[in-house]
C-alpha cells in the first residue's frame, strides 16, 4: 500500500509499463467483465476516449455547462420547499438524473426507477465475492441484473429506431461505433460502459457536493468570498434578467474553482486504486 505523493505520482507515469490497472473479481463482476474496468492499453484508451465525447471540454463548454445548471436550479428548489434535505441523496437523485440522460437517454420517471438498482455498490465492490442471499455482493448483482434489463432495452430501442431522441448523446457515440466493424465495440461493450459511467458519475460526484456543503459549513469566511465571487458576476451582467451561467462567467471563476480543486482533492471518495506490477521495479532504492 502507498500513500506517498511521489510514489504514486511515479505509478501513474509508468501506467502500461512497468504497472497495470488491476481490479478485484467481485469490481468486475459487479461492474462488468466486458466494460471500461476489463480492459486496458489501446483498448482502454479508446474507450475513454469515447467518454470524453460526452464530458469532455468542448461538449462542457457545448451544451453540459447549462444542463448541469438548469437541473441543479430545479432541485435546489425542491430543496427549498422541503422540511428537511438528506444532502447525500438529494444530490445522488440529482447527478444520477442527468447522468442518466446523457449515458442512456432516459428522462426523469425512467431515471429514478433506474437509480434503485444502484444502492449500495460501493460497499460491494470491495466485498468478498460471495453470492448469496444477505451478502452485499448478492444484493449488488441482483441490482446489476435489474438495471443490465433496463439499459439493454434502452440500447435495443435506439438500434432499432431511424434516429436519435434529437441530440446526440453518449447512445449515438455508441451505436456508431457498434456498427462500425473496425472498432472493438459490441453491445455487450456497451451496456457495461453504460451501467457502470452511471455508477461512478453519481457516487463520486455526489459524495463531492456533500463533502463541499460540509467543508463550507465549517468554513464561512470561504463561503462568504464564494458568495462574493459569484455576486460580482451577476452585477457585471449587462442583462439583469439573464439566467444560465455563461462559458466566459465560468472561466472567470478563479476562486470557485481553486475551492473545487481543494474539495476533490479532500473528497478522496475512491477508496483505493489497485494495480497489477508487470516486472520488478525499484522504488526509492527498494525492490518491490
Amino acid at each position: 500500500m502507498s500513500t506517498d505523493e511521489e510514489v504514486n505520482h511515479y505509478i501513474f507515469q509508468q501506467e502500461g509499463k512497468i504497472f497495470q490497472a488491476w481490479y478485484t473479481e467481485s469490481a468486475l463482476r459487479i461492474a462488468g467483465e466486458q466494460g471500461l474496468l476489463a480492459h486496458a492499453g489501446n483498448s482502454h484508451k479508446y474507450l475513454r476516449d469515447l467518454v470524453l465525447n460526452v464530458v469532455g471540454p468542448q461538449h462542457l463548454k457545448k451544451e453540459l455547462l447549462h444542463e448541469m445548471d438548469t437541473i441543479t436550479r430545479k432541485h435546489l428548489s425542491l430543496w427549498a420547499a422541503s422540511h428537511e434535505v438528506d444532502v447525500k441523496i438529494a444530490t445522488e437523485t440529482m447527478v444520477f438524473e442527468l447522468a442518466a440522460k446523457k449515458l442512456a437517454g432516459f428522462e426523469e420517471g425512467k431515471a429514478l426507477e433506474l437509480r434503485e438498482n444502484y444502492k449500495n455498490f460501493k460497499d460491494a465492490l470491495i466485498s468478498f465475492p460471495l453470492n448469496i442471499p444477505g451478502t452485499a455482493f448478492h444484493d449488488a448483482l441482483q441490482g446489476r441484473e435489474k438495471a443490465m434489463r433496463m439499459i439493454r432495452s434502452g440500447i435495443d430501442a435506439r438500434r432499432s429506431s431511424c434516429c436519435s431522441n434529437g441530440d446526440d448523446d453518449f447512445l449515438d457515440v455508441l451505436m456508431r461505433e457498434i456498427e462500425d466493424e473496425e472498432t472493438i465495440m459490441t453491445q455487450g461493450i456497451a451496456e457495461d460502459m453504460v451501467f457502470l459511467l452511471l455508477f461512478a458519475a453519481f457516487e463520486t460526484t455526489s459524495t463531492a457536493i456533500t463533502l463541499a456543503l460540509h467543508f463550507l459549513h465549517q468554513h464561512p469566511n470561504v463561503l462568504q468570498h464564494l458568495k462574493e465571487e459569484h455576486e460580482k458576476i451577476l452585477s457585471g451582467r449587462g442583462n439583469k434578467e439573464t439566467r444560465g451561467i455563461t462559458w466566459t462567467e465560468y472561466k472567470s471563476m478563479t476562486f470557485t474553482h481553486l475551492v473545487i480543486n481543494e474539495i476533490v482533492r479532500l473528497a478522496d471518495s475512491v477508496p483505493g486504486i489497485f494495480r497489477k506490477v508487470m516486472q520488478e521495479v525499484k522504488i526509492k532504492g527498494k525492490s518491490n
